[in-house]
């Protein structure tokens, strides 16, 4: 299954291959629908409709991972109920023994996750899975999850690997038919992720269940001597690094690679924030517009990570960059190169609810027809008492 002698870095996911997907789905498929049926008076199945029928048919994105994005759109405190629930977090059989003998055998061991960092952290604390590694990456640092192609050229930039070198174990089919697509060439995927479900057959991956079932890695070529993980992998950079990669031809908004970055202004119009580029820059120039909690320019380069202030109007909006895209596309496309952070979305529903409370105050006061100046001075008298 494992022709050792080839390999020199392991990519390792974590939920349902280091770590048992029992407790993933737990949270997500009984506890949280649970919480939504009490709260709303409805049955389990519907409770779970409620909360995942606008993912089922959605391209893939990092939102189905995001802990501030189903906090918001729940209502629920989903980073308080991971740790309430870090009692259930386990390592998957023979992970543990996996790890060290890779470590050991002076290959290089990266995480490689789809987790939102706040999961990451309340299962790290259980079970010290990055200290064991000798990297560790989020999906959420590059924008993209790892079953979108785009995932895997930006995260090179940042972990250079040589693919042909290269072994990912996985539980998603999705991830590993992307992860091969752009040269890493020898995949593994798990056939039981969680320990209460039966093994999955028929996958189109070569697949295993236990760890244990793996041979031990050998010492790597040329190993002794060398730090632990940090083995004679051949690292591939510049010209040869990206010729590594199949790359796709550009689409009307093809998010672009971390290292190829795009101006504010143009981000902003890309992401359908402004309408025109040119209401971009005079946003920017007003001060309306504010990268890491401070003012920028036009051509200031967004990164993916960053944290845009933009202010519409009397709205504004508090996100993170999650995407890039030299094109303006679809609202759905929009919709996927930022996340608005929870307190954003609830800050924009109060003035909502506030702007609607007064439109009834002032019909209530004209009785339907056009204010009267004595109106319109008892409606702004009202505005100010409401705000104050």
């Amino acid at each position: 299954m494992l022709a050792w002698s080839d390999i020199d870095t392991v990519l390792l996911d974590m939920d349902g291959t280091l770590i048992d997907l029992r407790f993933d789905n737990i949270l997500w498929n009984h506890r949280l629908p649970a919480m939504i049926a009490d709260a709303r008076g409805i049955g389990l199945e519907a409770a779970r409709e409620h909360l995942y029928a606008h993912m089922k048919d959605a391209p893939p994105s990092l939102h189905y991972y995001c802990v501030d994005y189903w906090t918001a759109y729940t209502g629920m405190d989903i980073a308080g109920l991971h740790a309430s629930l870090g009692h259930l977090v386990e390592y998957r059989a023979g992970a543990e023994r996996f790890i060290s003998a890779l470590r050991a055998s002076g290959r290089r061991a990266v995480l490689v996750t789809n987790a939102h960092p706040k999961s990451l952290a309340v299962k790290d604390d259980r079970v010290r899975l990055t200290q064991r590694l000798d990297a560790r990456f989020s999906s959420h640092e590059f924008g993209f999850p790892k079953e979108d192609a785009e995932f895997w050229p930006a995260f090179a930039l940042r972990e250079h690997y040589d693919p042909e070198k290269t072994l990912l174990i996985d539980d998603n089919a999705a991830v590993l038919r992307t992860a091969a697509a752009s040269g890493i060439r020898h995949v593994l995927c798990v056939t039981q992720p969680d320990s209460e479900q039966p093994p999955r057959t028929h996958l189109p991956f070569p697949a295993f269940n236990h760890f244990d079932e793996l041979p031990p890695p050998p010492p790597a070529d040329g190993a002794a001597g060398a730090p632990a993980g940090r083995g004679p992998a051949s690292r591939l950079s510049g010209a040869a690094l990206q010729a590594a990669f199949v790359t796709r031809p550009p689409t009307d908004n093809a998010p672009v690679p971390a290292t190829a970055l795009v101006r504010l202004d143009k981000w902003l119009w890309a992401a359908r924030l402004f309408k025109t580029r040119s209401q971009a820059k005079a946003a920017i120039r007003g001060g309306h517009v504010r990268v890491n909690d401070a003012r920028a320019k036009a051509a200031k380069e967004v990164r993916p990570g960053d944290a845009l202030l933009v202010r519409r109007s009397d709205v504004e909006y508090a996100i993170v960059v999650r995407g890039l895209a030299h094109r303006r596309g679809s609202a759905e496309a929009a919709a996927r190169l930022y996340e608005e952070t929870a307190e954003s979305l609830r800050r924009r529903e109060e003035q909502r609810a506030r702007r609607q409370a007064q439109r009834a105050a002032g019909m209530a006061l004209t009785g339907g027809g056009r204010p009267s100046k004595r109106d319109r001075r008892q409606l702004r008298a009202w505005q100010t008492k409401g705000q104050g």
